[in-house]
């Protein structure tokens, strides 16, 4: 069984631990520097997705204008790629457990603070799911207007 191979007993613990390893991960690559990092992921129909963007000084930056670390191509796939990993390994989990995984998943850590996640179950028939990229830009436009009323 998955979970007990990885030392845990129950879906919640793998969810759990693949959603602070997709923060840390980003973390990881954006260094000291931000104040909060912004993940999103998916699994639809079997293809997987997974970006991030970050605020720093009150400004929102993707992974690959995040000003004063190395964003050399290497560094954005192995970020990408573990943020893609960790929901595979929660949708592994949820056919393993038999339990319900999201489509869509959101999470939002202020660096210090808690984490807050927001999720989507609902499958997304095709040709109406708007592109991951644009789901991405749409959010990060969101966040930076709020820090501009702030």
């Amino acid at each position: 069984m998955l979970a007990e191979e990885e030392g845990m007993t129950v879906f919640e613990d793998v969810f759990s631990d693949a959603q602070m390893e997709m923060i840390s991960v980003a973390l990881e690559y954006a260094g000291n520097s931000v104040s909060d990092v912004f993940v999103q992921f998916g699994i639809l129909r079997g293809m997987r997705q997974g970006d991030c963007f970050f605020v720093k000084d009150g400004k929102t930056y993707l992974r690959h204008e995040l000003p004063g670390v190395d964003k050399s191509i290497d560094r954005q796939r192995v970020l990408l790629h573990t943020i893609m990993e960790e929901g595979q390994r929660i949708w592994l989990a949820g056919q393993e457990c038999d339990r319900e995984v999201p489509v869509e998943g959101y999470l939002h850590y202020h660096v210090g603070g808690a984490v807050d996640a927001r999720y989507s179950y609902q499958d997304i028939p095709v040709g109406e799911d708007t592109q991951w990229k644009d789901k991405l830009n749409a959010w990060r436009d969101s966040v930076q207007h709020d820090l501009d009323k702030a």
